[in-house]
């Protein structure tokens, strides 16, 4: 079967029509150790096509079209793709193969609205041929994610609004970063004890198709009152230090950021960095105005929920630029 890779997560429909029928759902079960969880969440043998689009800095958008699930899973990640996809905007796809099509065991809570950091994303050209090794690896709500080809042809496309060029200081780069270790969010583990008779180590995000009404209802009052709203601070398995950015070398502070993006995102908050913050200025920002500030419902993961905090707002370059896009409009 051929997949139309010009599908985009607003065709919907025609997304579902490619979804061909008796295909089944598989497995989605963390790899454990003691007091440790390695988050590393296999979906190469899920994946059947996709998009990766880096074309607006410290921003990765995209889809992922897998076996098993009826609707794209969308990409929201902060960040930048490495080698080969920087500033690019590519399709993907793969021939299906009989292990997409099981039907034995079940993608259980994979959060269909993927926030969070990005890892290694990068694409690297077999010489001699239109192919090569297309790696694909982020922190999203459910863990460590990954997606490794070792050999597949990527279509290199257009982007698709044109964009006027904007400075940029010094791009995020978490591609050579070290992968990150932490347990569970209090939300994830949460869902995990209200679902099951007894402790499993199955992922349990949203699943907006599948979700208990009066459950949800409760939550949108108390998402509403802010009655349960807890201080960010207090959710984080790894809460930064108040002066963290003191005496931090460069490295250092790219994997601080990522690593306190990636727990965010584990407590369905998604982190919007502009082209004009850097990564120091970007990890102040987050600790000294969201982190210690700010109050999240530690069930947003649990029901599918994300909330968004953006540099943009604090940025007068971007409220520069706004103005200057509105003025244009307005004058047409």
């Amino acid at each position: 079967m051929t997949v139309n890779l010009d599908v985009t997560p607003l065709k919907w429909d025609q997304m579902i029509s490619n979804v061909p029928a008796g295909i089944g759902v598989t497995s989605f079960t963390p790899f454990q150790e003691e007091g440790i969880n390695l988050m590393i969440q296999e979906l190469s043998n899920l994946c059947l096509a996709g998009e990766i689009d880096n074309t607006t800095n410290n921003r990765i958008d995209g889809w992922l079209r897998l076996g098993g699930m009826a609707a794209p899973v969308i990409l929201e990640i902060t960040g930048n793709c490495g080698d080969g996809l920087q500033g690019k905007r590519i399709l993907f796809e793969r021939p299906l193969s009989p292990s997409c099509l099981s039907t034995e065991e079940q993608l259980s809570g994979l959060a269909f609205h993927q926030v969070g950091a990005a890892g290694n994303i990068s694409w690297t050209s077999n010489a001699g041929s239109g192919q090569g090794m297309l790696l694909i690896e982020w922190y999203s709500q459910n863990g460590h994610m990954r997606i490794d080809w070792p050999e597949i042809a990527v279509q290199f496309r257009e982007p698709h609004v044109a964009s006027a060029p904007v400075s940029v200081v010094n791009p995020l780069d978490f591609s050579s970063i070290p992968p990150a270790r932490w347990t569970w969010s209090p939300s994830l583990m949460t869902q995990v004890n209200e679902t099951a008779s007894s402790h499993e180590s199955t992922i349990h995000a949203g699943d907006p198709w599948n979700t208990d009404i009066d459950n949800l209802y409760q939550f949108l009052d108390e998402l509403g009152d802010g009655s349960c709203d807890m201080p960010i601070i207090s959710q984080l398995e790894s809460p930064p230090s108040p002066d963290l950015t003191g005496q931090m070398r460069p490295a250092e502070i790219q994997e601080a950021l990522r690593d306190l993006v990636a727990q965010l995102a584990r407590l369905g908050i998604s982190v919007n960095i502009c082209p004009h913050f850097s990564a120091e200025r970007a990890l102040r920002w987050l600790v000294e105005e969201v982190i210690y500030e700010e109050q999240v419902h530690p069930r947003m993961v649990c029901h599918g929920y994300v909330s968004f905090y953006m540099t943009s707002d604090r940025c007068p370059d971007c409220s520069l630029e706004f103005g200057r896009d509105a003025d244009m409009s307005s004058d047409e």
